[in-house]
């Protein structure tokens, strides 16, 4: 065992570790040159210390091989079956999601499709529920304000005294006086009706307001939690079986499962 440096980060890392403790970088999948034992990236072409071409065997140092064993596929030398992005399947070596892993462990893939969030599609229908709830009570409160009682007392008490204006000649200084003070009470009247309807429109636009944006946030929601999501599955040296990836791409996901199984088929 020896201490070798990240290629990510430069720490100190033993060249038997599975990956950096650091950065997480995989370890494992570094190659070793068989000239003078530099362990370096197998997307490299050729050693960095000694320039000999990527043709390694083994990914591990002094990793002696078993009696009677056939060369073993070249590490970082065997072009890809699929690669997409950061995923890439090889046959002696697979990165899916960050992981790394022989496709030889893999067993029992498959595929499932489905909606991407369950919750969030509930959270839009509740979202729509409150919308309904708001648009609601905004018009019952805007009416309540609006078409109020008062106003209409109002309207008559102000026919009533524009109709006793008319006598305004024939009344004493006393009447004349109450006739002006019913007046000032009437506009006082008035001011307060407009401003509570005022109000009603306020409550009326704030709701409407509320609803719209709630509606916008709902369909996010929706087309969110509605989008399609595929997930491959499979089984990794016969243990639980679990997702090795999901995208929304399906194409994708088909493509590493049609790999994975080239791979340990060893068929190209």
């Amino acid at each position: 065992m020896a201490l070798i440096a990240c290629p990510e980060c430069t720490a100190q890392v033993s060249d038997v570790a599975q990956q950096c403790p650091r950065c997480a970088f995989p370890i494992a999948s570094l190659v070793r040159c068989d000239d003078c034992g530099t362990r370096y990236q197998q997307t490299v072409p050729a050693c960095p210390t000694c320039g000999r071409p990527s043709v390694v065997r083994s990914t591990r140092p002094n990793e002696p091989s078993p009696p009677g064993s056939s060369p073993g596929p070249t590490v970082g030398a065997t072009a890809p079956i699929y690669s997409l992005g950061q995923d890439e399947v090889r046959e002696d070596v697979a990165r899916i999601g960050g992981a790394v892993f022989a496709p030889s462990r893999v067993t029992s893939l498959r595929i499932t499709e489905g909606h991407r969030s369950a919750g969030a599609r509930k959270g839009a229908m509740a979202l729509a529920v409150l919308i309904v709830i708001l648009v609601v009570l905004g018009a019952l409160v805007s009416k309540v304000l609006v078409d109020s009682t008062s106003e209409k007392n109002l309207a008559e008490a102000r026919a009533s005294h524009e109709g006793a204006a008319r006598n305004a000649p024939l009344m004493t200084d006393d009447e004349l006086r109450t006739h002006m003070q019913m007046g000032e009470e009437i506009a006082r009247e008035e001011e307060d009706v407009a401003r509570v309807k005022e109000k009603g429109r306020t409550a009326m636009l704030i709701s409407f307001g509320c609803a719209g944006l709630l509606a916008l946030i709902g369909l996010g929601l929706w087309s969110h939690g509605s989008a399609m999501q595929y997930r491959l599955h499979g089984s990794i040296d016969g243990g639980v079986e679990s997702v090795l990836h999901a995208s929304g791409n399906r194409g994708h996901v088909e493509g590493l499962r049609n790999a994975l199984v080239s791979a340990r088929s060893g068929r190209p």
